[in-house]
């Protein structure tokens, strides 16, 4: 299933942008992830990821983390029952 949005850094410091991005796939209850995208620079409304293989009745964890040129880190979650 391909996965699309936005993974964008926006801010008014021109010294604040958008370093690199990844989206992984953890299976509920488990460490173990699956990286299905990543990149440099924003996406706005692209393709972010593919997700492959999913179990039938296995809740799944979606993370979208972002890293900005000030080094932080933002985390977005979605749970899929």
């Amino acid at each position: 299933m391909p996965l699309t949005g936005y993974a964008a850094v926006y801010s008014l410091d021109p010294k604040v942008s958008l370093l690199s991005w990844s989206l992984r796939l953890y299976q509920r209850g488990t460490h173990a992830f699956s990286l299905i995208g990543g990149g440099v620079g924003n996406v706005e409304n692209g393709h972010l990821g593919t997700w492959q293989n999913a179990l039938p009745d296995t809740p799944y964890e979606l993370r979208l983390t972002l890293r900005d040129s000030l080094m932080r880190k933002h985390e977005g979650r979605i749970i899929y029952y």
